[in-house]
């Protein structure tokens, strides 16, 4: 995924196959998430994106 998809998800905001969240403090959390995705038809969590869709932290390019 480059930055143009990723902003274009960002920008459609979160739905069932799309979760942000700005960070996790527990496992337990992490885990409740992975398992609405397996328990559904699967998704993608993105880490370090807030709800209202805002980044957090920095980006890198690999």
């Amino acid at each position: 995924m480059d930055c143009l998809e990723l902003s274009d998800v960002i920008n459609r905001g979160e739905d069932t196959f799309n979760q942000f969240k700005v960070n996790f403090y527990s496992v337990d959390k992490l885990a409740v998430e992975i398992c609405a995705f397996a328990n559904s038809d699967g998704g993608k969590l993105y880490i370090g994106i807030s709800d209202r869709g805002t980044w957090k932290g920095s980006v890198r390019k690999m």
